[in-house]
Order: structure tokens, then C-alpha cells, then sequence
């Protein structure tokens, strides 16, 4: 597998992204003082100088850019972004997303980085987000906009086709088709690594992010015709390495329990043990009395570089 015709790549993080996530945690002080690294983000605005108790959402997204010497608005007024970049119909992970305070007139906004949405939610990750840089959840309904960089490689449309593809592939692991399809359109909105040979797409793996120390495997499958050949354990080592990059220290996975007697996840199970993952606690009705959820955890590090 170290056959230089393979090769795996991070698909839909987009750079300003990972600035973005590396500064989680960066916070508002108290009355009276003032954070100099919200005075920085600052420093790309009409509002240059100011203290961090001036709104700083566009000012963080404004910096993030600059730090890759890509072209912001310049302004700290939120809805300067939806006369950025180009629209988007649809959010992908990354792109930047304009939201309305108050009402949808007036000219009080909010913008972050999208992470996910659900039917009533949008998840952002963002500055001046409860006075720090983090993930917080919006209205659906208050979203006026989604941008990207003009230019900017957009997440590929045949990604969701191949990952298709290959969950069709293995049947015993992805026969609900509502669940397969999810998994399918989460490729677009979650950390989604491929591995390709020959340009084909014959694996992948989606991460979801709990908090920036604590991961999951959200989906992982490679095609029924490449199986036992290396290619999940060398998706998922390169995926550690990534997480350890970026701070991470527990990456876990749900899984069938040994108390259901499936076969094939017995297999999965066995990959998982192998792969240095401990069982942690069984929950009998998560998804369902006859499908018992096993929850796994690995202590994240860097993996050592070898044949596999």
C-alpha cells in the first residue's frame, strides 16, 4: 500500500478553515481590559485600533483570510460578506455564511465559518460567538447567504458519487438506504478524507467534531473490491496524523455491540481493536433494541510511518 499510485487527500477542508479552528478558544477579557489578539483581527478592518469590545465576527473572518493573503471585505459590518465572493446554493463545510440579528432589514448581521445544519440549526464555527471564538448554533431562518472565494477550489461534485458508489459496494455494512444517503450528502458538510488509485476513489472516511480535543468517526467504508488490502487502516492512520496536527486527543467510533450477532460487524470490530481502539460503554437503545450502539475510544498520536 505504500505504491505511489495511491494516494489520500482531505477533500472539503478548506485552509482558512483549519486558520479558523486553530483559533478556538480566543476570548473576550473582562471590562476593563481587552484581548490584543481580538485587536489584531482587527487590524484588516475600518476599525483598526479598536478594543475587543467592539464587534469583531467580521474582523475574525476578515483575518483568517489574511493569513493565507486572500481578499476580505475590509469592513466590520457582517453583512459585508454577501457582496463577497461568489454565492453558494447550497453551505459546504468552510464556506462563510451571513446571518440577520433582529430582523431580517436591518443592517445588524452575524458571519462564521459553516460547520453543519440541521432542520431547525446552523452550526458555525466564528469569532465574537459568546465573546470567543467558537462553535454556536443560529436559526436556520436567519441565514440570508452562504459565500466562497471567487476562484476557490470548491468541494468536487464527483465526490458524493464515488462515496455512493462504495457504500452500494458493501451492502452488509450500508443497507438502510435513508442512512446511506445521509451519509452520502454528509460528505459535503463534514472532514471527508479519499483515498484514490489511479485517480478512482476507493475509499473514505468522515469526521465529526464534538469539541477541538474530541472526534469522531462519522462514516468510514472502502469498496467491496479493494477490501483486506490495507486501504481503511491506511485512510484511518493518516486521519490520526491530522487530528494530532490539529490538537486533537480522543477520536472515538460507534459501532454494532457483540450482544447483536451480526457477522459483519464482528469484522468491524475486530478492525477497530486492531486499529488500537478500547471499548468504552454499550447503549442498547441509542438506535435501536436490535441494533446496540458499542462506543469505542482511541487515544489520538501520531502514527509511526511504515508498510501497511
Amino acid at each position: 500500500m505504500d505504491d505511489p499510485q495511491y494516494n489520500i487527500e482531505s477533500v472539503n477542508v478548506p485552509p482558512w478553515f483549519a486558520v479558523a479552528r486553530r483559533e478556538t478558544g480566543i476570548a473576550q477579557y473582562p471590562p476593563g481590559q481587552s484581548n490584543p489578539r481580538i485587536t489584531e483581527y482587527h487590524e484588516h478592518t475600518n476599525i483598526r485600533g479598536y478594543d475587543d469590545k467592539a464587534s469583531w465576527c467580521s474582523s475574525f473572518v476578515n483575518w483568517c483570510l489574511a493569513r493565507l493573503d486572500m481578499p476580505g471585505t475590509g469592513s466590520a459590518l457582517a453583512r459585508s460578506w454577501l457582496e463577497w465572493g461568489e454565492p453558494l446554493a447550497q453551505p459546504a463545510l468552510g464556506c462563510i455564511a451571513v446571518l440577520y440579528r433582529d430582523e431580517p432589514e436591518s443592517w445588524k448581521g452575524h458571519v462564521g465559518f459553516f460547520l453543519r445544519a440541521d432542520s431547525e440549526s446552523v452550526y458555525l464555527l466564528g469569532g465574537n460567538q459568546l465573546g470567543q471564538v467558537c462553535e454556536n448554533a443560529y436559526p436556520r431562518e436567519s441565514v440570508l447567504g452562504y459565500r466562497w472565494p471567487v476562484g476557490g477550489v470548491r468541494p468536487q461534485g464527483d465526490i458524493q458519487a464515488a462515496c455512493e458508489a462504495i457504500l452500494r459496494s458493501v451492502p452488509e455494512w450500508f443497507g438502510i438506504e435513508e442512512a446511506l444517503m445521509q451519509y452520502v450528502r454528509d460528505t459535503a458538510t463534514l472532514p471527508t478524507f479519499v483515498m484514490r488509485h489511479e485517480c478512482r476513489i476507493i475509499g473514505f472516511l468522515t469526521l465529526r467534531e464534538h469539541f477541538p480535543q474530541a472526534w469522531e468517526i462519522h462514516c468510514v467504508a472502502v469498496h467491496a473490491e479493494v477490501r483486506g488490502q490495507g486501504v481503511g487502516k491506511k485512510l484511518l492512520m493518516h486521519v490520526e496524523s491530522w487530528l494530532a496536527e490539529h490538537g486533537a486527543r480522543f477520536l472515538q467510533v460507534k459501532t454494532i455491540a457483540a450482544t447483536s450477532p451480526n457477522p459483519h460487524y464482528a469484522l468491524t470490530r475486530g478492525f477497530y481493536e486492531r486499529m488500537g481502539f478500547a471499548p468504552v460503554e454499550v447503549f442498547p437503545e441509542l438506535w435501536s433494541p436490535s441494533n446496540p450502539c458499542l462506543q469505542m475510544l482511541k487515544i489520538v498520536s501520531r502514527p509511526a510511518v511504515g508498510r501497511t
